[in-house]
């Protein structure tokens, strides 16, 4: 994080008013994890593109312009859709990830972005020559495609309506709308965490705050965001973005059949401390093994194979494996599955290995198989005389905003 604070504070360029090292947050989050970077050719044939923004939907009676950001992530895409519900004929329907890039030959702009970005990282001494080159001509794809939306006409749009502001394409087209006096709205992915003890990217959900109104899921984003500095006015409850019917817990719980909710790969020795927690239950229980989509899948799978555990197919979605009632209870590593989890009836503990902030909940966090063991019989003596349905409630109020849908009044 360190490397990467250095490549973005360097990093001040901008182009037609818009800062490109708000644009291309993950571009230079890869570059400080030293991620494969390509060839300069390629470099240079993606230089003379742009992502084809004329295909943006404007037409009438949309008053409200909205993306979804090229993130291709079906958890996300059902929050946006569940939001698009909610607003009909007013606003567009805009999934950037349909949008081709196109040939866009200037050879000015490449010239002038590549001048321009190569002079502002001139003392940054944290990346290589060849790095500052490919950061230089992957900013050329937006800077192309900055210009191409200037062309476009904003005649009727009033309000600008983004799936995740803080990056890329979305990033960019807020900046312009914000520079067109044109009010921006943002939705959330998921529930955003404040961890100044375990810096990691998601700290740009907070530092790279771009967009004038934020919809949270519940007050829990809001509490965190504004002891960072974000006025809280900026920020509004939306609500709990999914179709969902809440299941309450079953007081009659046989706690055999586990999910176990794995976190991405920047936290893959935390999921393997757990497994091996697990590993001596597996004759006690069945644990079935959800990695998050972007974790190395075969090493989970190997795991899986010589501990009597199964994977859950990654073609699945949380939402789809929790509604089937196949599961007694779950356990979470560092994810926002763990409500989820609660809200359809299923007991979740959360594992904690001091390595990340943990996630706001109740009497249910452990760390050893002594306090594994524990928080079990906790559970199931509370499932008994309803105390963990009463604390479940309120959790899920506070952190997630369930029952709460004010999309669109906050929107139309």
């Amino acid at each position: 994080m360190n490397r990467f604070n250095n490549i973005r504070d360097s990093w001040d360029f901008q182009f037609h008013g818009v800062k490109m090292n708000r644009v291309m947050i993950f571009e230079m989050h890869h570059l400080a994890r030293d991620y494969e970077i390509g060839t300069p050719n390629k470099w240079i044939r993606l230089a003379c593109h742009s992502f084809d923004l004329s295909q943006l939907n404007f037409s009438s009676p949309n008053y409200i312009l909205s993306t979804f950001g090229r993130q291709n992530r079906r958890d996300h895409k059902e929050v946006y859709d569940y939001v698009l519900e909610q607003l009909g004929d007013a606003a567009s329907y805009n999934d950037l990830n349909q949008m081709p890039r196109v040939r866009r030959v200037r050879p000015w702009v490449i010239l002038q972005v590549v001048c321009k970005s190569m002079w502002a990282l001139r003392h940054c001494d944290v990346i290589t020559f060849k790095q500052k080159l490919r950061l230089s001509l992957v900013a050329c794809v937006y800077c192309n495609s900055l210009l191409d939306l200037e062309k476009l006409p904003l005649t009727g749009i009033r309000k600008y309506l983004s799936m995740y502001h803080v990056d890329q394409l979305e990033n960019l087209i807020t900046q312009y709308m914000k520079l067109k006096h044109i009010p921006t709205y943002s939705l959330c992915e998921g529930v955003y965490i404040v961890d100044k003890e375990h810096p990691t990217i998601d700290m740009v959900n907070y530092t790279n705050f771009e967009t004038d109104h934020l919809l949270v899921w519940g007050q829990y984003v809001i509490d965190s965001f504004v002891k960072e500095g974000i006025a809280s006015e900026r920020m509004t409850i939306g609500g709990y973005p999914h179709h969902v019917k809440l299941k309450p817990m079953r007081n009659a719980n046989s706690m055999k059949s586990c999910f176990v909710l794995l976190a991405r790969r920047d936290f893959m020795e935390a999921d393997m401390r757990l497994l091996q927690i697990l590993s001596l239950y597996s004759d006690t229980y069945k644990f079935y093994l959800k990695p998050h989509p972007n974790s190395d899948i075969d090493v989970f799978e190997e795991f899986a194979l010589s501990h009597n555990m199964e994977m859950v197919p990654q073609r699945e979605t949380v939402n789809e494996c929790m509604s089937g009632g196949k599961y007694d209870w779950a356990i979470a590593v560092n994810t926002t599955a763990y409500y989820e989890s609660l809200m359809r009836g299923v007991p979740c503990l959360r594992y904690d290995d001091g390595s990340y902030l943990l996630l706001p909940g109740g009497e249910d966090d452990f760390r050893s198989a002594d306090q594994l063991e524990a928080r079990i019989r906790h559970i199931t003596s509370n499932l008994e005389n309803g105390k963990y349905q009463v604390e479940v409630d309120n959790l899920l109020m506070y952190v997630m905003g369930v029952g709460i849908n004010n999309y669109r009044n906050i929107l139309l």
